[in-house]
């Protein structure tokens, strides 16, 4: 009798509810507005729509021609590895191509990349980091990677001085526009006084900032607007400085994409005056390379990446994780030449849509052809179709995971009888199974799973119980009816129905409180079990 409200990306999800919502019908400046809202079959209708455009097929993210092939020795081995539920896994993750780590939640996917492969990598690279390392033999290979980066959706700055133009280097170029005009060479003003970091030429009272941070003690920071430059960053004597008819403000305000197209043309209309110049090839060539063309360079990778609508201005600490992860990539693959790189990246694809994930995936691409390797732990089949090579854990969760069930392409690993991957893998890349009947396989699923939520609407419904003594314990226990739980004294039927059912009834009880009653009721720990529910 309650009503679900969820915000989601995942196909699956969309295709179970009973009414969908879009909003769009683009990015940042060019969203905001109801694109449909309705029931699944209406969604056909929908004109404007990106979701209905890959829900129906009129649009999908492409399988690769073409596999990377793995080069013999060009890898990283983990020997017998121990941490949590992993069982004595030895296992090899290529190096030069895209590998995804998959499998059902709680197999040991994150132990074996971050607290086995990562933690014992950064320690063999030198840069010790502030976790134990995970229980293993060895990791070998160390010496053929110049550094390991593992890439979270963190923000890349938590403070509103650094802004997307500065993070990818573009900003420099900007104020060596501003600096060459004809108004800032009058007044020998260089491209440091520009800066809205350092330069003289920013507000004196929120040095540059555009806000004031307000200290509340007890609760979150606060950024106001600065009363003084009013969000401007700088003087108005910075501000009359004008660079083809706008100010540094105003090119901070303006999007990724629109800042491409305004230096675009101004690079055109120099590079036509530097044509109709006198002189040798090699002065105009020189010429020709204008901060204006290097900027743009600069902020064209991330358009490319989808991130265009974003400002050249924006604050970092006011992006989404999924932008910020995306960001923090683009900035590995402008500083170049820092040798082979590992990178890790964990579910990179929370929070974006289908869109996003095919600008994401080209970028993944991007960073292999450029020399590097790729490992990602990912759910999302768009994702894992894509990759070059797959390392399946499993089968199942907890101490029934830890295992390595199928490696090798999306295709191999979609004939892996045994692996819930491959089974969901053999129906997107359309692969004939070992399993007897794929589809019938996955309508099967679908059918025990509404079973199963239709018996927990009659009850209690406990999964992987671990308190005390049960030993990983599944049980359910009928509602509306009268209930015995026996035993010998000290088997564990207490620990059952006080320490699991009945404080989960009252840990959920309380969450429907206030905070200010909850201070006042000792609240019993969460119980060790997989999930309760009913």
């Amino acid at each position: 009798g309650n009503t679900l409200l969820v915000v989601e990306h995942e196909e699956s999800v969309m295709l179970a509810a009973d009414n969908l919502i879009e909003i769009g019908p683009g990015r940042g400046e060019l969203g905001g507005e109801l694109v449909f809202h309705g029931p699944l079959d209406e969604l056909h209708k929908a004109e404007r729509s990106l979701t209905a455009d890959y829900l129906l097929g009129r649009k999908e993210i492409a399988v690769p021609k073409k596999r990377r092939a793995l080069k013999k020795g060009h890898e990283i081995r983990v020997v017998r590895a121990t941490q949590n539920n992993l069982k004595k896994l030895d296992v090899s993750i290529p190096l030069g191509v895209f590998c995804c780590v998959t499998g059902v939640s709680g197999s040991g996917k994150s132990t074996l990349v971050h607290d086995v492969l990562y933690e014992n990598l950064v320690r063999k690279k030198g840069d010790i980091t502030e976790n134990e390392p995970g229980r293993c033999k060895d990791v070998l290979g160390a010496e053929k990677l110049a550094q390991v980066v593992m890439v979270d959706q963190s923000p890349p700055s938590r403070t509103p001085r650094s802004t997307p133009a500065v993070y990818v280097g573009a900003y420099d170029f900007i104020r060596q526009l501003f600096a060459e005009t004809p108004d800032a060479a009058a007044q020998q003003l260089g491209a440091g006084y520009f800066s809205f970091n350092s330069g003289i030429g920013r507000c004196g009272r929120c040095q540059g900032a555009g806000y004031e941070k307000v200290e509340m003690q007890f609760l979150s920071d606060l950024y106001v607007k600065c009363p003084e430059c009013e969000g401007r960053r700088f003087r108005p004597e910075a501000l009359r400085i004008l660079w083809n008819g706008k100010s540094i403000h105003q090119v901070l305000e303006m999007t990724i994409s629109e800042a491409l197209g305004f230096l675009n043309s101004a690079n055109v209309a120099r590079l036509s005056k530097v044509e109709s110049a006198p002189g040798p090839p090699s002065t105009v060539e020189s010429r020709a390379a204008s901060p204006a063309a290097k900027a743009a360079s600069s902020l064209q990778i991330l358009a490319d990446v989808g991130l265009g609508y974003l400002r050249l201005g924006q604050p970092l600490n006011t992006l989404s994780g999924g932008e910020s992860q995306r960001l923090k990539l683009v900035g590995h693959m402008l500083e170049g030449g820092t040798g082979h790189t590992l990178f890790i990246l964990d579910e990179p694809t929370t929070g974006l849509h289908f869109d996003d994930i095919a600008l994401l995936l080209v970028l993944f691409q991007r960073l292999v052809d450029k020399g590097h390797s790729l490992l990602v732990i990912e759910h999302n089949m768009e994702v894992i179709k894509c990759a070059d090579w797959i390392v399946d854990l499993g089968p199942e969760a907890g101490d029934a995971g830890g295992m390595v069930v199928a490696q090798g392409t999306p295709e191999e690993v979609a004939r892996v009888a045994g692996s819930h991957t491959g089974l969901f893998l053999s129906e997107k890349l359309s692969v004939i199974s070992h399993q007897s009947s794929v589809g019938g396989r996955v309508a099967e699923i679908s059918t025990d799973y509404r079973l199963l939520i239709t018996d927990h609407s009659r009850s209690i419904s406990i999964r992987g119980a671990r308190e005390h003594n049960l030993k990983n314990l599944s049980v359910e226990i009928p509602r509306g009816k009268f209930v015995v739980v026996t035993g010998l004294s000290g088997s564990g039927k207490s620990t059952l129905a006080f320490d699991i059912v009945f404080a989960e009834g009252q840990r959920r009880f309380l969450d429907s409180m206030s905070t200010y009653a909850r201070q006042f009721v000792d609240q019993m720990e969460r119980p060790e079990v997989d999930h309760i529910s009913g």
